[in-house]
């Protein structure tokens, strides 16, 4: 039998993502990033090499095909220190925006690795930004995930690797949850941790619990096969986002944070199997229950009511807490706004809570006729609640 197309086996396994119902920063092409108008690529001191966008001044036009290992379309030779840097702040409503342009949305990154004999199939998640929980702890621009795959003799898989912040899980086939011959990836809210199952997620790896309520949309990947050959961009060495942590130690710990570097300067792009190695065996309930953090309590719900109105171009919020006995107090509110009818990311927000209620305002566009929100309380630990539904 013929060695099966290196393509045609990676979309075969390409995994599908399970979103949170308040995540706004999807699994996106990694072009996101390089094609939203005002971005630029940066040297680490400043000077513009490209801007992404209408052409400006005497700037390249920046755009994937842009990166190179070594040396720009320029002539300029590229420097592992070079980054991608995200202009403006508002970070939600430029992700939304980019995701929804024409084949933008719902993108994997894959790449076949042959190391010692062993064949692993590696999906490489890129998103927009990065906001622990919407926590605002831990920020940046860009974010870069991946799972890979083990296979067996036979050409199945066997094994994999679920990455987690600067580590990850191992778990064995058929401890993943899968449709067809795709693993799910549950993608932590915010993080983007890749979890094997919805609910809590506690480990070291993390400050703050990681978190999946399985209520978002549910998106089986298209493949962007990667090579050198085809997609340099991907052995560009830079950093995709601009975020410096201005302390080591607070950036190491989590608290501070820093734009991913490129896949290509991960351990698991050279060496899965180490990667592999160094990561911790999963201890994951049975396919279709949640994860539990146990002996950690939840805050309490919030209730929600939303009322649109439509002339004033406004979707109106209200919101209670309580604190139940047992319970922990709610510190924040984590709340998500919808009027496309799902067909984008909701757009998240954080509101400190001062008091046990409140009254939100949002924009809509015109010809809105109907809105959704979901929202989750969060205890000072970063724990989140079950998530609250409303609809105008």
């Amino acid at each position: 039998m013929a060695d099966p197309d290196p393509a045609v086996l990676l979309a075969l396994y390409r995994p599908t993502v399970q979103y949170d119902s308040l995540e706004s920063y999807y699994t996106d092409w990694a072009a996101v990033i390089t094609d939203r108008p005002s971005n630029v690529l940066k040297r680490a001191d400043g000077t513009v090499l490209a801007a992404a966008g209408p052409p400006t001044g005497n700037a390249p036009v920046l755009n994937l095909a842009f990166l190179a290992p070594q040396t720009y379309p320029t002539g300029q030779p590229v420097n592992a220190s070079d980054f991608i840097g995200e202009t403006g702040s508002d970070y939600v409503t430029q992700a939304r925006a980019m995701h929804a342009l024409p084949g933008y949305a719902n993108k994997a990154h894959g790449r076949i690795v042959e190391q010692g004999g062993a064949t692993w199939l590696q999906y490489w998640l890129f998103m927009y930004y990065d906001d622990p929980g919407f926590l605002g702890l831990g920020t940046h621009e860009g974010d870069i995930e991946m799972i890979q795959l083990l296979l067996n003799a036979t050409g199945q898989p066997d094994v994999v690797t679920y990455a987690q912040h600067r580590s990850g899980l191992t778990a064995t086939w058929d401890q993943v949850e899968t449709v067809g011959d795709s693993p799910v990836v549950y993608s932590a809210r915010g993080t983007h941790a890749s979890m094997l199952r919805s609910g809590d997620l506690v480990s070291d790896r993390s400050l703050i619990p990681d978190h999946n309520d399985a209520q978002g949309p549910r998106a089986q990947l298209d493949l962007i096969a990667l090579s050198q050959a085809q997609t340099p961009w991907a052995f560009w060495p830079g950093s995709w986002g601009g975020t410096k942590a201005q302390d080591g130690i607070l950036g190491t710990v989590g608290v501070e944070a820093n734009s991913p570097t490129a896949p290509n300067r991960h351990q698991a792009w050279g060496d899965p199997n180490g990667f592999h190695q160094s990561c911790e065996a999963a201890d994951v309930p049975p396919v279709g229950a949640a994860s539990v953090a146990a002996g950690r309590p939840q805050p309490a719900a919030p209730s929600v009511a939303v009322t649109l109105d439509a002339g004033a171009g406004a979707a109106r919020v209200t919101y209670t807490t309580a604190t139940p006995p047992g319970a922990p107090p709610p510190a924040s509110l984590v709340i998500g706004l919808d009027s496309s009818g799902g067909t984008l990311p909701p757009a998240t927000t954080v509101v400190p809570l001062h008091g046990e209620s409140g009254e939100l305002e949002a924009r809509i566009p015109a010809g809105v006729t109907s809105v959704s929100v979901r929202a989750t309380t969060h205890a000072a630990d970063g724990t989140a609640s079950a998530t609250a539904v409303a609809h105008s």
